[in-house]
């Protein structure tokens, strides 16, 4: 993953939280989605990783023509959602 699509990622975590929870609670019940204040379930994870991947996808395929993603990448998207879970968690909690 490019250093300008992290950055974008992160800045999408640390300021879209909210708009991700409110998205997370439409499709399922609290207990599916998170542990506890601070922790999202497997399944509310994998929402998570899903959703930055979407976004991935559009930034490499209109900046690059090639909307392809590798397991690294997958694997960063991983990281960054492990690393930023607990405010979205928080905001499904509020």
């Amino acid at each position: 993953m490019k250093d300008h699509e992290r950055k974008f990622l992160e800045d999408t975590l640390a300021h879209h939280s909210a708009s991700i929870a409110n998205e997370l609670r439409e499709g399922f019940g609290t207990e599916e989605i998170i542990e506890d204040r601070n922790t999202l379930t497997d399944n509310g994870g994998m929402w998570v990783r899903g959703y930055l991947t979407g976004w991935l996808t559009l930034i490499r395929g209109c900046s690059t023509g090639n909307p392809n993603i590798s397991p690294d990448d997958i694997a960063e998207i991983g990281t960054l959602v492990d690393e930023h879970g607990g405010r979205i968690a928080g905001e499904v909690y509020s």
